[in-house]
């Protein structure tokens, strides 16, 4: 399993993460971003 993070979680953060989400081989490990978690949650 490789572990990724994401560096921002603008557009192409959100569809990298998904496309991480549907994979088995892959997990989210951390997402760095300035907004707050709770906006990060709506989205």
């Amino acid at each position: 399993m490789l572990n990724i993070g994401i560096n921002g979680f603008g557009r192409i953060g959100r569809i990298a993460s998904r496309i991480i989400l549907t994979r088995k081989n892959l997990q989210l490990a951390a997402i760095n971003s300035r907004a707050s978690t709770s906006s990060h949650a709506y989205l």
